[in-house]
């Protein structure tokens, strides 16, 4: 009996020395949890509202609540992204190494904070967090123990996505990718939206969603989210050809799918209100070669409009030429010549506005405002692919041109033409005296009006011209 009373006594005491174990444990666990947390620090990292420029080795330390939560007050105006980090990069370009250790941010691109409202917070990724802000005070908090984000103060402004206006976004009529880039479409009660416009590409899907509001640059994709239309379920929504006609859902405003659809020249209608699409047209590959060439823009007195072209003569719809004359209206800052800018399509609109009809048949120089300089004249130059619609840019004169499909070539040389007649309307008259005065005027330095050729525009032209006339 003794025996079993010490056993017990003994059995007891273990047990409440490890329970003692066990709290002393606990105790200790949570000791080092809240040192930790109270020697943590949490940076508010981004280009605002921090004003530091997305820089991982800058931010603002937020202060430290002392039971796990960190604040940061800021007057915020407009629409603002950030992340949040607890240690900063060694140096500005070592993004891997902040995203992968140190970031923490939403789930989602560019995820949507409302005010007083508490928002789940993650490690490790390159989302950010928006914020559109009133311009008052806003108060933000970081709650390390929940891993939420919050900020208090005034609601956010609200976002009418309705602005009378809609887009169509992405590789539609010749455009490609870019928040303040897109299609125009028309309408005439602000709720219904058409137009007719070629896929960019020929020869693969092109991809597109919409907007009521275009950003004012190439980069802003955040400032324009509210107001975006796509695809109401699955990204890359694919529109086959028993689609067409059919009514298709878009999603509700704040949509970033996007469509995809072969190639193919098509009439779209959106409903906003109703949120639906209807595509119609032929689903084939579209064929540039018309058997027609017309050169477009500033020649021969014409402007830039996609109903008007300068049409080339051809005998086997391979070459194809013509002769231009351009006047030079446009002086460059850097050398004071003026020039004209021309390309080339194989079919011309039915208005002068209807760009998109036709930007599958456009195609011109392999270089953005190529500069034919006098070197290039009469040696072949490249042409681009058709969608792609890089301009000539050309001082003043008259020139020959030569155009071969087939090659996908231009030579350009300068047409022989009367001297003195500097407007080339084919005359030699008072009309090219007034023409010398205005390039003296403009300083324009066109060799057209270097009459006498001495290597400049004088008084001394317009006696050669007046010499022409009276020789006559």
């Amino acid at each position: 009996m003794i025996l079993i009373t010490n056993y017990s006594t003994h059995f007891f005491n273990v047990k409440n020395k490890v329970t003692q174990m066990k709290r002393l444990f606990t105790l200790l666990a949570l000791v080092v949890v809240l040192a930790v947390q109270s020697q943590a620090a949490i940076y508010l990292v981004g280009q605002s509202p921090v004003g530091l420029g997305w820089d991982p080795s800058k931010g603002i330390e937020m202060t430290d609540n002392g039971n796990g939560t960190y604040q940061y007050v800021v007057s915020i105006s407009g629409t603002v992204y950030f992340c949040f980090a607890d240690q900063l990069a060694a140096s500005s370009s070592d993004w891997s190494t902040f995203n992968s250790d140190y970031r923490y941010g939403p789930s989602s691109k560019d995820y949507k904070v409302v005010t007083n409202t508490d928002v789940p917070v993650g490690k490790n990724g390159d989302y950010s967090f928006r914020f559109d802000g009133d311009g008052t005070e806003y108060k933000i908090i970081f709650n390390l123990n929940a891993l939420t984000i919050r900020i208090e103060g005034n609601d956010s402004p609200e976002v009418n996505p309705i602005t009378g206006d809609c887009f169509i976004l992405g590789e539609i009529g010749g455009n490609t990718w870019a928040p303040d880039l897109g299609v125009k479409m028309s309408t005439t009660d602000g709720n219904i939206f058409t137009t007719t416009a070629a896929t960019t590409n020929l020869s693969d899907y092109s991809y597109f969603s919409f907007t009521t509001k275009l950003a004012t640059s190439a980069d802003d994709w955040g400032s324009i989210t509210d107001y975006r239309l796509g695809a109401q379920s699955d990204a890359d929504y694919e529109v086959t050809s028993d689609m067409l006609g059919t009514e298709i859902g878009l999603s509700a405003f704040g949509g970033t799918t996007a469509f995809k659809i072969a190639p193919g020249e098509y009439k779209f209608t959106v409903n906003v209100n109703e949120k639906t699409l209807v595509i119609s047209g032929n689903m084939s590959p579209i064929d540039p070669i018309t058997g027609d060439v017309f050169v477009m823009g500033e020649v021969n007195g014409n402007g830039w409009a996609a109903n008007t072209g300068v049409k080339m003569s051809t005998t086997d719809q391979n070459v194809y030429t013509t002769t231009i004359t351009t006047d030079g209206a446009n002086v460059d800052e850097n050398d004071g010549i003026g020039y004209s800018y021309f390309n080339f399509t194989t079919k011309l609109a039915e208005t002068s506005d209807g760009w998109e009809t036709i930007s599958a048949y456009r195609f011109g120089a392999s270089d953005v405002d190529y500069l034919v300089s006098s070197d290039q004249l009469g040696i072949d130059l490249s042409l681009s692919n058709y969608g792609v619609f890089n301009s000539y840019k050309i001082p003043a004169g008259t020139y020959d041109l030569t155009l071969n499909l087939a090659d996908k070539t231009l030579v350009i040389a300068t047409a022989t033409g009367i001297k003195g007649d500097v407007n080339g309307d084919g005359v030699v008259s008072l009309a090219d005296i007034n023409a010398i005065i205005e390039m003296m005027l403009n300083n324009n330095s066109s060799t057209k009006g270097d009459v006498n050729e001495d290597g400049q525009i004088t008084i001394a032209d317009i006696n050669a011209v007046i010499g022409i006339m009276l020789a006559d």
